[in-house]
């Protein structure tokens, strides 16, 4: 009689590939297919002491059927919300209350930035207002691409560390 383990391993060669294609059938979608047939042998692991050999197969394949459904399920009410989401939600608010807070956050940003070291502050206002590539900066700056990165990314988290105090 074979152990538990060696009934999964045994059971995972056999079923593997037609699992895979059962989940692929599906949902159409190979990555979540193979992620799915995973997930019903991490399963068996977990269910190890209900494990016969008489019983395996109709074991994983009621594994695999629970699966596809919770993950169709999860799938329709998920594209339900983001449904609702665009269809109820408002794009914009234009209002003058939101147009005068827009404009305190840009004018408090801009403080942020001036108080930046010189490149730093200039790296990051051709990234953030002119929309500028690093690589794009470098040759403007006379600089490194990583030393871009580098000064853009030191002065977002630092304009946002002081934002995110004063607000």
């Amino acid at each position: 009689m074979k152990s538990t383990n060696e009934l999964i391993a045994h059971a995972y060669e056999t079923y593997c590939d037609r699992l895979t294609g059962f989940f692929q059938c599906r949902i159409n979608d190979e990555e979540t297919s193979r992620d799915l047939t995973q997930e019903v042998f991490m399963r068996l692991l977990e269910y190890s002491r209900y494990i016969y050999e008489s019983q395996l197969e109709n074991f994983i394949y009621t594994i695999a059927r629970n699966l596809v459904n919770d993950y169709l399920r999860r799938y329709y009410v998920r594209r339900e919300y983001d449904r609702y989401y665009q269809d109820y939600m408002p794009v914009a608010d234009n209002s003058m209350e939101n147009s005068v807070i827009a404009g305190d956050l840009e004018r408090f940003e801009a403080e942020c930035v001036s108080s930046l070291p010189r490149q730093r502050a200039a790296v990051y206002r051709l990234k953030r207002y002119e929309e500028l590539s690093a690589r794009e900066i470098a040759d403007r700056l006379g600089m490194s691409v990583r030393t871009v990165e580098n000064h853009y990314y030191m002065g977002l988290r630092q304009v946002r560390e002081v934002m995110s105090e004063c607000i």
